[in-house]
């Protein structure tokens, strides 16, 4: 029964975020790297004096440098896939908790847009299930789990699933054969998606570093070590905070028995009256 809305005119803002597709995020970032004159786009790595690896969770330079990267992994798996809803979602993002999982739904496509991207994730146990069942079992399991919110659903792609976990490299930056590296993205970092963080966080570590590397004194170098140690400290500072808060969430959801459920709803209620601690964290998460 615990319920927590954030709306956008509560902050005086027009949206607190914005969910934009993969495919149209690469095209703009295509166009845009046209128009720009420092930037080359390279079919292979060239040395360079200061080289940052954005390869994702799997990265092999991270293996390459010798970096640990430390991984607690759920046991869970999320099931990504995008359908089609009987209802306009009116921009809304919505969000539920059960005992045996988490079911994130994602508008797309604007105002008056039925085209959602879900995120599901279920124990390890459950994902075979899960992924075998037919488009129209499969859908008409969501429709139940979003309590018939959007009306009837329609599965309108193919499902995707992969293991989640918390994990982080031990290091960030450092120096290889007298050229310099640093980790973003998460090469870096990973956390649980129901924050729907994961994206951002890494737009806050380019932001970071490019924003070091701008106001750097005039006779530093790119490499130089201290800037990039203050890279490190400042995004480990802020991850830390939100990976902590994430995976509290998730493990405070995932607990059963005794009381955890009139405790979580209680507590969900409680945030929702909380006036300023509730508008303090949706401007966190907004980055604001």
């Amino acid at each position: 029964g615990g319920q927590v809305d954030f709306r956008a005119s509560d902050t005086g803002t027009s949206a607190l975020t914005w969910i934009v597709d993969v495919p149209a995020l690469e095209s703009h970032l295509a166009q845009a790297t046209l128009f720009q004159p420092q930037i080359e786009v390279l079919d292979s790595p060239q040395p360079a004096t200061l080289t940052v690896v954005c390869e994702g969770k799997a990265s092999r330079s991270r293996e390459e440098f010798g970096v640990d990267f430390d991984v607690s992994p759920y046991s869970q798996r999320a099931i990504a896939a995008r359908l089609t809803c009987e209802k306009p979602h009116d921009q809304v993002a919505r969000q539920w908790f059960f005992k045996d999982g988490i079911l994130g739904v994602l508008p797309l496509d604007g105002p008056q847009g039925n085209s959602v991207a879900i995120v599901l994730s279920v124990e390890d146990a459950c994902t075979k299930d899960w992924m075998d069942m037919d488009p129209s079992t499969f859908a008409q399991a969501l429709e139940a789990k979003s309590h018939g919110t959007l009306g009837r659903m329609t599965l309108s792609g193919e499902r995707a699933s992969w293991p989640l976990q918390l994990a982080q490299a031990r290091k960030w930056v450092g120096n290889a054969q007298g050229d310099a590296w640093a980790l973003a993205g998460d090469a870096a970092h990973t956390v649980h998606p129901l924050s729907g963080q994961g994206l951002n966080l890494g737009l806050g570590d380019v932001g970071e570093l490019a924003s070091l590397i701008a106001r750097r004194d005039y006779w530093r170098s790119v490499a130089d070590e201290k800037m990039l140690r203050r890279y490190e400290r400042a995004r480990k500072a802020q991850i830390g905070v939100l990976s902590t808060a994430t995976d509290g969430l998730q493990r405070l959801f995932a607990a059963s028995g005794g009381g955890w459920q009139a405790l979580r709803n209680m507590g969900m209620s409680g945030f929702e009256r909380s006036g300023p601690l509730k508008n303090w964290i949706t401007r966190r998460a907004m980055g604001t």
